[in-house]
């Protein structure tokens, strides 16, 4: 691997000859994991014990195909890693396109505006003046007698 590691004793190393490539090794792993994986046994510590190793297969084409295999997953791999790039830069440019339309919107940008409408400040003093005048109302309603209602017999009277 060309890197110092630690490991541990259920660690199986491949060696690879001049008959494999070690990166089509690595793709064609990385390709049948989750099967390698289901050989797995252990709860805290999955371990793929020696004999399921050993009875581990790998199709080996010609070395000269496995540069080609190995070429073309690297190139599509690097493909989709630009498509993902630009999925994210269109979902920032969709997310700054959002606001802009809602400050728009809320702007009155959006739609062409008819000149005789009142403005935005005018409608709103004019709402707030109908709810405190309804208001007011409401309040001298409380405070004036009842219609048709009778009159309180004071305890004198009783």
């Amino acid at each position: 691997m060309g890197k110092p590691m630690a490991t541990s004793q259920d660690f199986a190393t491949w060696s690879c000859t001049e008959a494999l490539d070690p990166k089509f090794l690595m793709y064609a792993l990385m390709a049948e994991g989750n099967e390698i994986r289901r050989f797995g046994k252990g709860t805290t510590h999955t371990t793929i014990y020696f004999p399921e190793i050993r009875a581990l297969h790998i199709c080996l084409p010609s070395v000269q195909e496995q540069k080609v295999i190995v070429e073309t997953v690297e190139s599509k791999l690097q493909h989709i890693g630009k498509m993902v790039q630009e999925i994210k830069n269109q979902l920032k440019r969709s997310d700054t396109l959002r606001q802009s339309i809602l400050k728009k919107a809320f702007s009155g940008q959006l739609v062409p505006q008819d000149p005789n409408d009142e403005t935005a400040s005018a409608l709103l003093a004019r709402i707030q003046a109908e709810k405190s005048a309804h208001a007011a109302s409401k309040v001298s309603h409380k405070h004036s007698p009842a219609k048709g209602g009778r009159k309180a017999r004071s305890k004198e009277a009783s």
